[in-house]
């Protein structure tokens, strides 16, 4: 399901009677609870800020604006049927989600390309999102590429890829989010990049600079992880911070459950994987990235890496 960047959707269920986003044999009763793939999935496509198009200035400046025309090809479309994405419209609405349940997606729909439970394409932050679950996905919950789209109240059970994956630039909120993995399957509960499909070995100052990086504010996540070996993805995991993202997390959560470690010695099942020297250099001053009063209780509680040169 495509919403084009201009028009606008509303679903609006309520806490007793969510309106769900399904496949035929799950509204008839006929699939098991983990099953996925059974339809592709929502992308929902903005007029929102993401670093894959050009911009004047820096972001929040007055002289902030797009350079030339931006139009980024949606996951899940190819040919005719491409769906794009981009501006500079940070206030862009798409409408209105509220008690919402997605289920069952992930089905193949162009070459390689599986969709997420909802995929937020430079969505600003006029949509408003509330009580959002995802639910059986194989790839990811939701992705963020670009846009300032905020979500209250979100749940993901039985993701197999990241429960939330950010990337391109995502400068919106997320308050009061629960994350629960199978026990067979599920990769990150955050996988977040600061730029978004660059090469490690890229300068992207400038990018940082202009502040085209991811940029999230996490607040009141709990994540259950399952530290599996056989992911149809990657082992069970936490936070994965990549390419100069600036997150601020905070009150948050990470454990990890149902069985112990079966591969201790490579160090995967971690609460934290912080790859970026920007990203650890402001981590530790306390401006531009935080993560305060955050509780980790898995096997490794941080996974060191070699930050490439660049």
């Amino acid at each position: 399901m495509v919403v084009n960047r201009g028009s606008q959707i509303f679903v609006r269920g309520t806490e007793s009677a969510p309106i769900t986003f399904t496949s035929e044999t799950d509204a008839r009763g006929t699939v098991a609870a983990d099953v996925v793939s059974q339809w592709g999935g929502m992308v929902i496509n903005g007029f929102g800020v993401t670093n894959k198009c050009q911009y004047e200035g820096s972001i929040g400046d007055d002289n902030f604006a797009l350079k030339g025309e931006c139009h980024v090809a949606a996951e899940g479309s190819t040919g005719d049927n491409t769906s794009h994405y981009g501006g500079d419209n940070s206030a862009d609405s798409s409408g209105e989600l509220s008690y919402v349940v997605v289920k069952h997606t992930g089905a193949l729909v162009a070459s390689g390309d599986e969709l997420n439970g909802i995929s937020f394409d430079a969505v600003g932050n006029g949509t408003v999102v509330n009580n959002l679950q995802i639910y059986s996905t194989f790839d990811d919950g939701i992705e963020f590429f670009g846009g300032a789209v905020d979500i209250n109240n979100y749940v993901a059970l039985y993701v197999r890829d990241d429960s939330i994956d950010i990337d391109e630039g995502y400068r919106g909120s997320i308050n009061n989010a629960l994350v629960i993995q199978s026990k067979n399957d599920g990769n990150h509960c955050i996988e977040a990049d600061g730029i978004g499909s660059y090469k490690d070995t890229i300068d992207y100052t400038a990018l940082i600079s202009q502040g085209l990086n991811s940029r999230p504010m996490i607040d009141g996540l709990t994540c259950i992880v399952s530290a599996q070996e056989g992911s149809t993805h990657d082992p069970g995991a936490g936070w994965r911070l990549r390419e100069g993202i600036y997150p601020m997390i905070t009150n948050s959560i990470i454990i990890a459950s149902f069985a112990a470690d079966e591969t201790a010695d490579d160090g995967n099942n971690y609460c934290l994987r912080m790859e970026s020297a920007q990203t650890r250099s402001e981590a530790t001053s306390g401006t531009e990235a935080v993560l305060t009063s955050n509780i980790f209780a898995c096997e490794d509680r941080t996974k060191l890496m070699r930050i490439p040169s660049i």
